[in-house]
């Protein structure tokens, strides 16, 4: 995919900005006014983030049904996906 064509090209400092901006508004309450909250959020994003990416993206997992269910939501919120370049 290195050759696709991509009409729109962002330089890489934006989306390395907008990482680090995400990283600081994630730690910076944590750091500056820690509260027992916080740690609760931050251990079901981590928690979470594991236990959806194991099985689903490493693993592969597919969960019966699913195509139908976002075919379904895709017709319901009137969007498709992109075409494919060869049709």
């Amino acid at each position: 995919m290195k050759d696709a064509h991509r009409p729109v090209k962002i330089p890489l400092l934006i989306p390395i900005l907008m990482l680090l901006v995400n990283i600081y508004l994630f730690v910076a309450p944590i750091i500056f006014k820690p509260r027992l909250e916080y740690m609760y959020v931050a251990a079901s994003v981590f928690t979470g983030a594991t236990l959806l990416y194991i099985p689903f993206v490493r693993f592969g997992l597919k969960v019966p049904l699913y195509d139908k269910i976002v075919t379904c939501l895709q017709l319901i919120c009137e969007i498709c996906p992109p075409a494919k370049a060869g049709e």
